[in-house]
């Protein structure tokens, strides 16, 4: 049945409503109305809302006035049943975008992947086993990393419609566990070498990331405003670091005679600067600044005996995980279900860039820098990098393991035991360098379990009975 239009005029005649004011129309002999929030019409019965069988034009227009003054206090919410992902996707990259967020781009290319497959799929109807399958899906064609981002960002959007109550539920998304991080660093002993064989200014971006422990972006975007020689210190922008927080770094020191002395990344400034251009970068090539070099890269690891991404045997190949299986199969003969882990393992053990911050500031942390210092230096904004990375000093490991080792000797030594339990073998008391003899044999423990001679604290000596 076509449903009536029903509006007022001035004089008591029916015409259509003002724009945005709603409308009252008639399905039968039951007046709906129909307003929008949000861009999105939503229409609603006026009998069945009231729940009284008899309504009257008069309350669809109460009704219709009281729904538009709950819209415009943003009360009123569309129909949660009809958001699609795309919809959840769209309003979750506009919070970022008005946020400011940095991860904006990459927020984009993940709703991009996701909406090609669950775009036009409603949030309410998505299942835990669906999400499973388009996982599987994925895996097939894209890095195990890469889906563990496309299902954080199609989580972080659920959530955020969720208390924006666009969506009457949140779906179980599953979540990816990626074991990716990184344990790449670079001994003084290897640097030097691959520093040597970089070409200016490349090799001045080398030894300023591995003394600074500076990202990537930090070093090659740096410019010469940022350095200020009079002062002493270099200066970066909250809009220059990734966790948004200016940095300071000296350039300089005291020495014990109070003068000030030059460290040896500000040497690194003070080339830079008599090698400058009409350029505001302090590293350029030509006037220009650099972006990328990774044919320059690859060229100074192979000369260096440094592994890099790619194949090793085909300087030409390009640092790309699913090219470079498919080349191991069709160069090298790899077997096609070996040759993604081969390429994994490659790829994990090749040196890139981000090993010099790594480097960095475990050297630090090695020299007896303290933590917070390091932190302050290198950018860290949390302590998580020392657990990520497992730096810590060895020195004040074996220090610990040494304590407890002296706690259990004083125990032991304190102890009121009998002879038999006092004259155990223990590492504590020596006893390990000294073999257990009896009538007919002697054992003796291998060297690498004994006891150094200024460690032991007795003269106890082992005899062995008859029933050992």
């Amino acid at each position: 049945m076509k449903a009536r239009r029903v509006g007022r005029t001035r004089g008591g005649g029916r015409q259509a409503r003002p724009r945005g004011g709603g409308r009252i129309f008639w399905r039968g002999t039951v007046p709906w109305i129909a307003y929008f929030v949000h861009k999105e019409e939503v229409r609603e019965s006026v009998a069945k809302t009231l729940e009284r069988p008899n309504v009257t034009e008069h309350d669809a227009e109460a009704l219709l006035s009281r729904r538009l003054h709950e819209a415009a206090l943003g009360l009123v919410q569309p129909d949660q049943t009809k958001v699609t992902v795309a919809d959840v996707l769209a309003h979750h990259l506009a919070y970022l975008a008005l946020k400011g967020a940095r991860a904006l781009g990459s927020a984009a290319s993940c709703a991009r992947a996701v909406n090609e497959v669950l775009g036009q799929r409603r949030v309410v109807e998505l299942t835990s086993h669906e999400l499973q399958n388009c996982c599987a899906r994925w895996l097939t064609v894209v890095t195990r990393g890469t889906v563990g981002q496309y299902m954080a960002r199609l989580k972080a959007a659920m959530i955020r419609a969720h208390r924006q109550g666009l969506i009457p539920r949140l779906p179980d998304v599953p979540i990816i566990d990626v074991d990716n991080v990184r344990q790449g660093f670079l001994e003084l002993e290897a640097f030097e070498p691959f520093a040597a064989a970089l070409p200016p200014p490349l090799d001045d971006v080398a030894w300023f990331a591995y003394l600074s422990g500076w990202r990537r972006e930090e070093v090659l975007f740096l410019q010469w405003p940022e350095v200020n020689f009079r002062a002493g210190e270099i200066r970066l922008a909250p809009r220059r670091t990734k966790n948004a927080r200016g940095r300071v770094v000296p350039m300089f020191y005291v020495d014990g005679d109070g003068q000030r002395q030059a460290l040896a990344f500000t040497r690194i400034l003070e080339k830079r600067w008599r090698e400058r251009a009409l350029t505001p970068w302090v590293f350029h090539r030509r006037g220009q600044q650099i972006r990328r070099f990774e044919t320059t890269w690859r060229a100074s690891c192979r000369a260096a005996g440094v592994p890099y991404m790619g194949c090793q045997e085909c300087p030409a190949m390009p640092p790309s995980k699913r090219r470079l299986a498919a080349h191991l199969v069709s160069a090298h003969g790899v077997r096609p279900d070996r040759a993604p882990g081969r390429a994994q393992e490659i790829m994990a053990a090749a040196q890139v860039f981000h090993d010099f911050r790594r480097s960095a500031v475990r050297n630090m942390v090695d020299a007896g820098v303290p933590e917070n210092v390091a932190m302050k230096v290198s950018g860290h904004e949390s302590f998580a990098v020392f657990q990520r990375y497992n730096i810590r000093r060895l020195g004040e490991i074996a220090q610990g393991i040494r304590q407890t080792e002296l706690y259990l000797e004083r125990r032991r030594l304190s102890a009121q035991v009998g002879p038999q339990l006092s004259a155990q073998v223990s590492p504590l008391n020596g006893g390990w360098d000294r073999p257990v003899t009896d009538r007919t044999r002697t054992i003796g423990l291998p060297p690498s379990a004994k006891c150094p001679p200024d460690q032991r604290t007795d003269d106890i000596h082992f005899v062995a009975s008859d029933g050992q």
